[in-house]
């Protein structure tokens, strides 16, 4: 999605944090509406059992093909677990950050963006 000040998000999905994640990362590639599914798991997301508002589907053969090229992604940034961010400063320096942001630092991440 493009956002003010033609701000980009990519949310790239690897399906490794629980057994039922690859699942639902296909659910959401296959789905007709991505972004919808994509917002209905997180909504929705909740403890054991569910982990989740959409169900686990089988994945597609280009499902399949885009989880393994995203956890081959994944696995470049040498980083241990998830999420992680990768953006691109305005002085060009590409940065990494495990895990999710304090306030703070998203504001200082914007901040280096613009």
């Amino acid at each position: 999605m493009i956002g003010r000040d033609g701000l980009q998000l990519r949310w790239i999905p690897v399906g490794i944090l629980m057994p039922t994640s690859a699942g639902k990362a296909a659910a959401i590639l296959d789905a007709k509406d991505p972004l919808a599914a994509f917002h209905k798991n997180e909504d929705e997301f909740g403890p054991a059992p569910k982990f989740g508002g959409i169900a686990e589907t089988i994945p597609s053969a280009q499902a399949t093909k885009r989880l393994q090229q995203n956890v081959q992604l994944f696995k470049q940034t040498g980083m241990p677990g998830v999420p992680v961010m990768m953006f691109r400063e305005a002085s060009g320096k590409v940065r990494i950050v495990d895990g999710a942001p304090s306030p703070s630092l998203l504001n200082e991440m914007l901040r280096s963006v613009k």
